[in-house]
């Protein structure tokens, strides 16, 4: 691992290597996309779509999966443009599906 973010920075990012990073919230950050109710255990999980963001949001639709957020500007993991739409599991963990632009 490599931490690739810290300082005043209240979400620290891990490089864990093949393009996937690891994002750790610290409590009362106020980060706004985080799980309905974050506790230890929580998650908050990003996938790379390797599609369109239309046809990511196309498919949530399809299962009556509410998108909360997005898209959104954001970088991949290795640095490249992309965006990304938010959506709950049923637990309420924030899920994000990340397409390179």
């Amino acid at each position: 691992m490599e931490r690739i973010a810290e300082g005043k920075v209240q979400v620290r990012q891990i490089a864990l290597g093949g393009g996937a990073l690891l994002s750790v919230h610290q409590a009362g950050n106020d980060v706004a996309l985080v799980g309905r109710q974050p506790t230890i255990g929580a998650g908050d999980i990003c996938l790379r779509w390797e599609g369109s963001l239309d046809s990511a949001a196309e498919l949530l639709r399809r299962h009556g999966i509410e998108i909360i957020a997005g898209p959104a500007p954001r970088r991949t993991a290795d640095g490249l443009p992309s965006h990304s739409i938010y959506f709950r599991d049923l637990d309420g963990n924030l899920l994000e599906l990340m397409a390179a632009d």
